[in-house]
């Protein structure tokens, strides 16, 4: 097991844990999945299980008497329905947001998934939190890590788990991420999408220095968009600032001191070789997308802020090369207007107010 350390990060306190219990398989992967490697992002709308253990929210604690086994058995068949319906054999890795512990995840595999050939990984739930992240994945996992966000004053932020994938000649760095909700307010609450920014870019800049060319995914529920800083007219920082718009920002924190912003670049360009940045640059395959579609559909419109943010290393030309990048939106996950079925405990029906999006990559 890796020993803990910690490295000051602004307000941030990084804290990479080994999580042996995910690890199966370490030999190196070199086959081929039908269409490439397919990696799935979802999150999946506070998906708790049937038993009291503190920290539910209230409509889903079974000693309330409105959430029982029988939703929850349902909540898990339809998540898995989702899954399967993503692309043919299911994802070869699916990162999950919004579950409350390892428990689900694993009654998801064992109850639904069984035959899927899914490794499980979990990051433990900070306390003060109610939900986590999980990865499910048939490739081989080399390590697993949960970078944990600590602010002075405050509860625990919300963790970032990061996986390496082992392939043949390459390793692809994985990290799942549920960043703070604009609830508050979206001024009000940036600082902490920007700590949580930072916490990844500090992982990202020490892979970088060892392997500029590494292949990196950036994914999960960042609530907000690619184009954040251009949406809010440049009003103030935030955590996510497109490349054309490098400038030494300096930005208010969490506890109201200055300092120098140190978020995470997008690029709108694939040809992130030709990007030069003073920090980390990620290409968002949003952009190939027509401006309409989104995968949350919030006051009226889609937003984007369900992302997967790609490394250099995965748009070049050599080890893992991009593919294809969609919304996942079978008829079932809509209703009449086309919107997200969520779920609805009532009717006892639905899935997320989010839809989930398909990453495929091939393997030289």
């Amino acid at each position: 097991m890796e020993g803990a350390r910690s490295v000051k990060i602004g307000l941030s306190i990084l804290v990479p844990l080994l999580l042996v219990s995910c690890l199966q398989c370490t030999t190196p992967w070199s086959g081929k999945s039908a269409g490439g490697i397919t990696v799935l992002t979802y999150n999946l709308a506070n998906l708790f299980n049937a038993v009291s253990e503190g920290g539910e929210y209230p409509e889903y604690d079974p000693e309330q008497g409105k959430w029982t086994e029988d939703l929850y058995e349902l909540r898990l068949a339809n998540t898995a329905d989702v899954i399967r319906a993503a692309c043919p054999g299911g994802p070869d890795i699916v990162l999950l947001q919004e579950l409350e512990n390892d428990k689900v995840a694993r009654d998801l595999l064992e109850r639904h998934l069984v035959n899927f050939g899914y490794t499980l990984c979990t990051a433990p739930k900070p306390p003060g939190t109610a939900v986590t992240l999980a990865v499910l994945t048939r490739l081989p996992v080399g390590a697993v890590r949960v970078h944990s966000l600590v602010l002075p004053k405050s509860s625990s932020g919300r963790p970032v788990l990061e996986a390496e994938i082992v392939l043949k000649d390459c390793t692809l760095f994985l990290f799942n991420n549920h960043w703070k909700s604009k609830s508050g307010g979206a001024k009000e609450t940036e600082c902490r999408r920007i700590e949580e920014a930072s916490l990844v870019r500090g992982r990202l800049e020490e892979i970088l220095a060892f392997n500029p060319e590494a292949e990196i995914i950036v994914a999960g529920d960042l609530n907000e968009s690619p184009l954040e800083y251009l949406l809010v007219a440049s009003e103030y920082p935030t955590a996510l600032i497109p490349a054309k718009e490098q400038e030494a920002l300096v930005y208010r924190n969490c506890l109201g001191e200055t300092g120098l912003w140190k978020g995470l670049y997008v690029s709108q360009s694939p040809k992130l070789s030709e990007i030069e940045a003073s920090g980390v640059v990620l290409f968002d395959p949003w952009s190939l997308l027509p401006a309409g579609e989104g995968s949350y559909w919030f006051n009226g419109r889609w937003e984007r802020i369900d992302n997967f943010l790609l490394s250099r290393g995965v748009m070049d030309e050599t080890g893992i090369g991009f593919l294809d990048f969609k919304v996942v939106k079978p008829r079932f996950l809509l209703d009449e207007q086309g919107i997200p079925r969520n779920w609805n405990t009532s009717l006892k029906e639905g899935y997320s107010d989010h839809l989930p999006l398909l990453l495929t990559l091939e393997l030289d």
